[in-house]
């Protein structure tokens, strides 16, 4: 009752703002229990899962890369709650590490309302509160197992903390958003310009010095973990810089004429609307009826929810502050775009995920001027809204339940291996997703890995990681070798060899 009374006596945009987060909220934790892990993801469980279980860093363990390299922020929160949800079982263990990016991803809403409320008022703040609630992209990485979901909070945290002039717990968050992921040092031009604010250039520097002091006690230990390891502090980065140990993870940045493709832009568009990796290509994936009617319609719908963004330079008074905002929030973002592209030749929307808040700013900002200058009309207008931000969370329904059903179809495949196959054995299985779903170490499909082996996994239809199949000289040497089947499944058409 009390609570109920406190929050019928604060202001109604605040209120409202509190609806809408925890419709957020509730939207990222139904779609948790769909969810199957895929990509990155993969990795991330499968190196979180080992943490828990030995109690120790992985560095060249199998787990479906070559190396353990990302800063551990995630995998030690993740490993935590394996570990915690473990007491009730596997199956609550397995959903437990899972729970932790709708968790942080649901509490970066709520720093985004502090912090927009900050820079532009409350009503401001309500209305960007409601794009980056429902922004694909934004339920995309508060669902799915990426790091990203912490390095945003502790980004979004620090800012806050900068804000109310808590340098010091500011400082401490900024160091664990880059144990959580080095992009986030592309958010240090906001906080650096929020510190010096207001303050004369020797509180600056002591502020400052602080801030650099204690995050770099936080994550300078990982970076020299990697240059002892790896040879190279910012490994796989860099390597044509710092050199370091070779593999095919390794990043040489020489890929310069990727930043002309065109087609890197509407990779970043499709991404931040939900399309995984931005890949139109993933669209078509499942064979739905009328997939392209309805692509053509989604399409139109996400232009039509961002014409309000266009209008965001009208509110003259919050104008110049917008675009500071964009020079030090968003430039930077759009350089480690640039990077990213250079070295990987993709443009990943992931990587805009931290200033997602800005997005919404300039969203908020243009649809409080449009409802100004409509009054008649505002009713229709959030109509329209509403049906929008449904029809985007049906889709993020849609394509949870259509991987999950994938997954799920191959479920018996996996499970026979977790219980028929030695704890400690070693799998020949491509990708990073295998290793997950199997919980053994696995292998690249090469010559010399076959003798480290114990099993050989052939899926000749694994389309939903591409790299687990096997190319037809290594599928030949498999098969020309005699090794004798522990399992076959004609359904799946999963073949599992055992070799000693």
């Amino acid at each position: 009752m009390h609570l109920l009374n406190k929050f019928k006596d604060i202001d109604n945009y605040t209120r409202l703002s509190i609806i809408i987060i925890a419709l957020g909220i509730i939207v990222r934790l139904a779609l948790v229990l769909m969810y199957h892990p895929s990509g990155d993801a993969c990795w991330h469980l499968s190196v979180a899962r080992f943490m828990a279980d030995n109690f120790k860093i992985p560095l060249l363990e199998p787990l479906g890369r070559e190396v353990f390299w990302e800063p551990p922020a995630f995998h030690f929160i993740s490993a935590s709650f394996y570990k915690i949800f473990s007491i009730f079982g596997a199956n609550a263990a397995e959903f437990g590490f899972k729970l932790i990016s709708p968790i942080f991803g649901s509490l970066s809403l709520i720093l985004t309302f502090m912090i927009l409320d900050n820079f532009f008022g409350k009503k401001v703040a309500f209305y960007s509160t409601i794009f980056a609630a429902f922004l694909p992209i934004n339920i995309s990485y508060g669902v799915i197992a990426y790091t990203e979901s912490i390095m945003t909070f502790f980004v979004l945290l620090s800012i806050y903390l900068i804000i109310k002039n808590k340098y010091v717990l500011g400082s401490a968050a900024f160091g664990i958003s880059l144990l959580s992921k080095y992009n986030a040092v592309f958010s240090l031009p906001l906080i650096i310009y929020l510190m010096h604010r207001g303050s004369k250039r020797k509180e600056f520097l002591q502020k400052f010095l602080v801030f650099g002091v204690i995050a770099a006690l936080i994550f300078f230990p990982w970076i020299i973990r990697n240059y002892f390891n790896l040879g190279n502090p910012l490994w796989p980065f860099f390597t044509s810089v710092f050199g370091g140990y070779e593999s095919v993870e390794t990043f040489k940045g020489n890929n310069v004429s990727s930043l002309l493709n065109i087609d890197n832009l509407f990779t970043l568009y499709l991404g931040i609307f939900g399309v995984p990796e931005g890949n139109y290509q993933n669209i078509f994936f499942f064979k739905i009826p009328f997939i392209e009617v309805l692509f053509i319609v989604w399409l139109l719908a996400t232009f039509l929810l961002l014409i309000p963004a266009l209008f965001c330079s009208r509110n003259k008074t919050a104008y110049p502050k917008i675009n500071m905002l964009i020079l030090i929030w968003l430039v930077p973002h759009l350089l480690l775009v640039m990077l990213y592209v250079v070295n990987t030749g993709v443009a990943y929307s992931r990587l805009l995920v931290t200033v997602v808040p800005l997005f919404s700013a300039a969203w908020g900002l243009g649809f409080s001027y449009v409802l100004s200058r409509l009054k008649k009309f505002n009713a229709i207008i959030f109509f329209v809204l509403a049906i929008l931000i449904l029809g985007f969370i049906a889709g993020e329904f849609v394509k949870a339940a259509l991987a999950g059903k994938a997954w799920n179809f191959y479920e018996k495949d996996f499970a026979w291996a977790r219980e028929n196959t030695e704890k400690d054995g070693v799998f020949i299985a491509g990708g990073q997703c295998l290793s997950y779903n199997l919980n053994r170490f696995t292998l690249n499909p090469t010559a010399e890995n076959f003798g480290k082996a114990d099993y050989v996994w052939v899926n000749q239809n694994f389309n939903l990681d591409r790299r687990s199949i096997l190319d037809r000289q290594t599928l030949s040497l498999v098969q020309s070798r005699n090794y004798k089947i522990a399992y076959s499944n004609g359904q799946t058409g999963t073949i599992i060899y055992k070799i000693k």
